[in-house]
């Protein structure tokens, strides 16, 4: 009996310390975590999806089914709350193309009807934005990089409405397609950790 009550303890200590020297999925960039200082670093999860992000008290993102997706929560300091969705979930067949989701984008931002997907980046590039897809009119003959540039350069008047940043494909998930709102100056997560979850 001794001997089974000492190795349950020490199975319980391993674990505990395993536990405590456990480091989180996706841990923040140390020029990230500077911006949020006295907020908590953690995993969201909702629509079918986990993102990592940093959540305030006033600050912080919230998912919604009904979107599908998450929005980003602000209360200012009368206690007034402004929403925005700063992450939309499409899906598709894992075997089809991303321009399969173009009915359900044009559907939310008719300005779209005449725009199409342009490759941004590849996996072996060294810039610092996740590989995805960047809408832009049909016709534009502009890299996937100058397309992006020109419009952090110019925020006004997008010319496929709505979704001016980038879309990506959920690692892992063939079937989801994420568009991800970074256009704030101090975004709450961090793209590269969008994963499935089930």
């Amino acid at each position: 009996m001794r001997r089974a009550f000492l190795a349950l303890f020490f199975a319980t200590l391993l674990s505990a310390c395993a536990s405590a020297s456990a480091e989180p999925d996706f841990a923040p960039t140390s020029s990230f975590a500077e911006n949020w200082p006295d907020c908590e670093w953690g995993e969201r999860i909702g629509a079918g999806i986990s993102v990592w992000s940093f959540e305030c008290a006033d600050d912080r993102l919230v998912a919604d089914e009904a979107l599908p997706g998450f929005y980003r929560e602000q209360i200012d300091a009368s206690g007034r709350v402004t929403r925005w969705p700063v992450i939309r979930v499409f899906t598709k067949a894992p075997d089809a193309p991303i321009e399969a989701i173009l009915p359900a984008v044009r559907a939310i931002s008719p300005e779209a009807e005449t725009c199409v997907f342009v490759r941004y980046g590849e996996e072996s590039d060294p810039d610092e934005i996740t590989p995805g897809f960047l809408l832009t009119p049909r016709g534009d003959t502009r890299s996937g990089r100058d397309v992006y540039d020109q419009r952090r350069a110019e925020s006004s008047n997008p010319p496929c409405g709505l979704f001016e940043e980038l879309f990506q494909i959920v690692e892992g998930a063939p079937h989801l397609v994420v568009y991800v709102d970074n256009l704030a100056e101090y975004p709450l997560n961090d793209r590269t950790s969008i994963r499935a979850y089930r």
